[in-house]
């Protein structure tokens, strides 16, 4: 399991079994992002562009890329609705001690 401290915005991650679980303190609202979600918002965190996510879950899941690239535009386009990006895109996670 990994976890960050709260982010500017007041935000709490935690990792659980390739999962993220997203505490937003701001608006007292649990977020659990499956597998796909997970990698995307974490690739996206890094400054990776969507086409790179596309290509690597692409070739993780086995699935076309261009079908995986309008997976992560919808993907991207709901987690920034929930704003768990822009908060978050700077935070490295880190192990629990």
């Amino acid at each position: 399991m990994q976890t960050t401290g709260p982010a500017s915005g007041g935000m709490i991650v935690r990792e659980v079994d390739g999962e993220l679980l997203i505490l937003d303190t701001a608006s007292n609202h649990i977020h659990q992002l499956n597998e796909t979600a997970s990698i995307v918002w974490r690739m996206r965190r890094d400054g990776a562009m969507p086409q790179a996510i596309a290509a690597i879950l692409a070739a993780d899941f086995a699935v076309d890329e261009a079908q995986a690239l309008a997976d992560v535009h919808t993907t991207l386009q709901r987690l920034e609705s929930l704003n768990l990006l822009d908060e978050c895109e700077s935070t490295p996670t880190h192990p629990l001690a």
